[in-house]
């Protein structure tokens, strides 16, 4: 921002200057009426180009630094941060392949009759975010458990992407961008590692690869949903989405949480108390009121 803001002092010095030069009329009022307007209007188009830029700045997201850069390569190598794992693992497996990922993920998971796994799936089913998708959980879990591998990395897929959607509040919209949603919605103050380890997932995840080139080492939401993928998924496949929700589950459960907050709770009908009545629907409930004994009044004298 500092440097964002030295340009623009520059850039208006410089502007200033180049309209201040001592024409035949300085010193008369006609001048400084004419230079008046030109300065002024050389420091707000110097202004309004420096608010562009640190909009354009702000959209781009947090600066990452060396520890956010690390953690990107690992979600592209195919890995998200893990929740198990300290915030700055990334760092210790910078350099990694993605084979070489794989197989380390793998040993960990299975680990220790597979505690680490089982850790994660509970999480997953307890957590109300994903209440939506609970049964569909439940499910690849006991097919990954019994290595068919082929039905649950599509079926994490769309349990990723509708949890994406859910929490970005654009269920109904045909043209959502998942990778914008976590970048742009996820609460403030949030484990920045952990942030940019899942938005290098998911780039990767959702690259555009034109379907006549060679099939990439991750797996591709556009490849398999279209059905252009072979079908050999493996196991680590299915453990890199396990715990991409994870994560992102984990990341997001308290923005999640804030947006239900918000949404209106629907009375019942025991609930309503009736409105009060506007001064015109009284005033006109009292003129009928007062026709009525009018009319009721001379009846009767004339009966």
């Amino acid at each position: 921002m500092l440097v964002q803001y030295q340009l623009f002092i520059a850039k208006s010095e410089t502007e200033i200057a180049a309209v201040t030069q001592l024409p035949n009329d300085f010193g008369t009022q006609a001048y400084f009426d004419r230079v008046g307007r030109e300065v002024f209007i050389a420091a707000a188009r110097g202004f309004a180009a420096f608010v562009k830029a640190m909009e354009e700045a702000a959209a781009t997201g947090p600066i990452p630094n060396e520890h956010d850069l690390d953690s990107e390569a690992l979600g592209r190598g195919g890995w998200t941060v893990p929740m198990w794992g300290p915030p700055l693992l990334a760092p210790r497996l910078k350099g990694r392949s993605t084979a070489q990922l794989d197989v380390m993920f793998c040993e960990e998971y299975a680990a220790n009759d597979s505690r680490r796994y089982r850790d994660m799936i509970a999480y997953l089913l307890e957590a109300s975010a994903l209440e939506t998708w609970k049964e569909l959980i439940r499910e690849c879990d006991f097919a990954f458990l019994h290595g068919r591998y082929r039905i649950v990395v599509p079926s994490l897929l769309l349990t990723i992407e509708g949890y994406l959607c859910e929490i970005g509040g654009v269920r109904q919209k045909r043209n959502a961008k998942p990778l914008r949603i976590v970048t742009d919605d996820l609460e403030p103050g949030i484990v920045s590692p952990v942030l940019f380890s899942v938005r290098g997932f998911l780039s990767e995840v959702y690259a555009s690869h034109d379907f006549a080139d060679a099939r990439r080492a991750i797996i591709n939401r556009h490849w398999i949903f279209h059905g252009r993928d072979h079908v050999e998924w493996s196991q680590s496949d299915c453990l890199r989405l396990f715990q991409a929700l994870h994560t992102l589950c984990y990341l997001t459960n308290r923005t999640f949480a804030r947006r239900r907050a918000m949404q209106p709770v629907p009375q019942t009908p025991t609930d309503r108390r009736p409105e009060p009545a506007s001064l015109s629907c009284l005033a006109g409930r009292f003129l009928m009121l007062h026709c009525s004994c009018r009319s009721s009044g001379s009846s009767g004298t004339t009966s």
